[in-house]
């Protein structure tokens, strides 16, 4: 997992696996922190190719783990209603659904442990 960041509440991780002495990125997951509301938002994408194999998850502890090291205590997500994927996926890391989404999303939010 490599992480890429410009400012340390805003950051990128990425997942890379190495095939023949090539890299090749399979996952990434964006991280923002919003001062104002006191919680970071991020998005995560994984390939198909390696969905339903722990990337995502591992992806989301370790976005956890900085985001805790940073200091920050809540992170939340947004997603579509239908998107059953990333639905369970964040059930199994822990977040919750806050009741903020309308019809069409859902509003997760997790409470980092320090």
């Amino acid at each position: 997992m490599r992480r890429q960041a410009s400012d340390p509440d805003h950051f990128t991780l990425l997942a890379e696996i190495r095939q023949e002495g090539q890299g090749t990125i399979i996952g990434e997951t964006r991280y923002a922190y919003d001062a104002a509301a006191r919680h970071g938002d991020f998005a995560i994408s994984v390939a198909d190719g390696f969905q339903r194999q722990g990337v995502g998850l591992q992806m989301m502890t370790a976005m956890e783990r900085h985001a805790s090291d940073l200091g920050h205590e809540m992170i939340a997500a947004e997603t579509a209603r239908v998107n059953a994927e990333m639905r369970g996926l964040a059930k199994k890391a822990g977040f919750e659904d806050t009741g903020l989404g309308d019809w069409q999303s859902v509003h997760l939010a997790k409470r980092l442990s320090r």
